[in-house]
This record gives C-alpha cells, sequence and structure tokens, in this order.
C-alpha cells in the first residue's frame, strides 16, 4: 500500500510540475505506515498480514463519487480496489448534498443517476447490515409563472421512463402539506 501512495505522490508531483504556477506550490508526500509494534493477534497485524503493494484500482476521494465507484467495484465483483481519502468518507462536499436526490430533475441523466441512487439507498440496510439513515420526507418544487408550470407538466410527461411518484398539485394541496408557506403571493 505504501508503494501505492508513493507512485501516486510521484505521479501528483509530475501533474503539478507540468502546470504553469502550481509548481511553486509547497508538495506533500502521501505515506503510509502500518504499526510495526502490533501485538499477534490484534486487528491491526491482521490487517497488516492483508496489506498489499499494488492494486487494480485506485480511487482518491472518499466523497459520494468515490464511494459509489469503489462500492460498485466491488459489488460487481472486482477484489483489489483501494478508497484513498484524506480524512474521512464524506467529509468534504459530500455532506451537505444529501438532501439533493429527488425523483424530481430537468435532465434526464441526471434524473437516472437520482432514480438509481434511490432505489440503492432503500435496499442498503437490508444489504449491508448497516443503518444509513436515508429517509424520504418528499418535496414540493412551486412554479410561480405560466411558463415553469408549463416546464413541469413537460417534466411530468417523462416520468414514464422511470416510474416515481410525482405529482401536480394546487395551492390547497401545498398549505395541506406545508402549513407555514405563505400562498397568498
Amino acid at each position: 500500500m505504501s508503494r501505492i501512495l508513493n507512485l501516486i505522490s510521484i505521479q501528483l508531483r509530475k501533474d503539478f510540475t507540468a502546470c504553469g504556477g502550481i509548481s511553486r506550490l509547497p508538495l506533500r508526500t502521501i505515506s503510509c505506515t502500518p504499526s510495526k509494534h502490533a501485538e499477534e493477534g490484534d486487528a491491526s497485524s491482521v490487517l497488516r498480514k492483508r496489506w498489499k503493494d499494488t492494486a487494480d484500482t485506485v480511487i482518491i476521494g472518499g466523497g459520494c463519487v468515490g464511494v459509489s465507484l469503489a462500492y460498485h467495484l466491488a459489488k460487481g465483483g472486482m477484489k483489489d480496489v483501494v478508497l484513498l481519502e484524506k480524512s474521512e468518507l464524506t467529509a468534504g462536499s459530500t455532506w451537505h448534498a444529501a438532501g439533493l436526490t429527488t425523483y424530481y430533475h430537468p435532465g434526464i441523466n441526471l434524473k437516472k443517476v437520482h432514480f438509481d441512487s434511490i432505489k440503492l439507498y432503500e435496499s442498503l440496510e437490508a444489504e449491508t447490515g448497516q443503518a444509513v439513515g436515508f429517509h424520504q420526507p418528499g418535496s414540493v418544487r412551486i412554479a410561480s409563472t405560466a411558463a415553469r408550470v408549463d416546464e413541469m407538466k413537460y417534466q411530468m410527461t417523462r416520468t414514464h421512463w422511470h416510474v416515481t411518484p410525482q405529482y401536480l398539485i394546487g395551492p390547497e394541496k401545498i398549505q395541506d402539506l406545508f402549513p407555514l408557506l405563505n400562498i397568498d403571493k
């Protein structure tokens, strides 16, 4: 593993040097050293026995994309996948994006990504035994102009690609769902 990290560090240095002003930035060497003082039978000695210097796939970044990629590769049967993260999983910009998983999206490709993600999150706890804290409170999109209403109607015609619970509702139903909203304006 330390060899993988050193190779990545060398390549990053080459890439940074190839770019104009970036070569002046201080560069850090990536390294990893397993504990040499582990007692026989403890968890770190077990990990050290499985420690490797090479991997078929190395994923840099433990955000939603990196973790998802590692999960899907492992689920697809790849055994030699390494995920590198500088601090803790999803500690970067991913942590605030979880609420953006919704069935409604105007782009057909992201609509499919959202649909597949929701279906995965719904089954992940049963599959892994790990609680993921996924809940679906739903969402309300408000169209305040005739053009936005037309856009939403158009989006509703595209839901047949992924059968999802989406409805066009009026102000009264919105008021029932979200009583704090002032619908007078």
